[in-house]
């Protein structure tokens, strides 16, 4: 990972060698010509990246249940277009104009896919694209559905 892949406003991992723990932090600045970013934890603490021992410290944030509910998005047992799905998680986001949007994601194979609907599909949505990592969707989110803050 470097700065070329990440964004303002990416959530990562940042693994400690020397207590050998985890935690997660925000991406509050980036600068891709020194390949440097930095991160704030969740205690507030500002982390500078700027080298390459400390870019082996930063892993991706594995997109999971626990990941997801920790930003809002709630499980369910339902079904979504026709299909049952026992691993639906959605997660309602209103718009500065007070629009809604509900994004859906459903777990299947091991991956998180996006739910969309598709008039040309068999059951009227596609489950496209999917998604291991949590700045991953973040891009996506921001790319497609002008959604910036997961």
């Amino acid at each position: 990972m470097n700065a070329e892949n990440l964004r303002i406003g990416d959530y990562v991992h940042i693994h400690f060698l020397k207590n050998t723990t985890t935690e997660q932090a925000k991406v509050e600045n980036i600068d891709i010509e020194n390949n440097t970013i930095i991160l704030v934890n969740q205690r507030k603490d500002i982390i500078k990246i700027d080298t390459e021992d400390k870019w082996k410290q930063i892993k991706p944030i594995p997109l999971d249940k626990n990941v997801l509910k920790q930003f809002g998005y709630k499980d369910s047992i339902k079904t979504v277009y026709g299909l049952v799905n026992k691993n639906v998680y959605e997660k309602v986001y209103i718009f500065k104009d007070r629009s809604p949007i509900l994004v859906t994601l459903i777990y299947e194979d091991g991956v998180f896919k996006l739910v969309q609907s598709d008039d040309e599909a068999f059951y009227g949505c596609k489950t496209k694209p999917s998604f291991q990592d949590l700045h991953i969707f973040q891009h996506y989110l921001s790319d497609n559905m002008y959604i910036n803050n997961i």
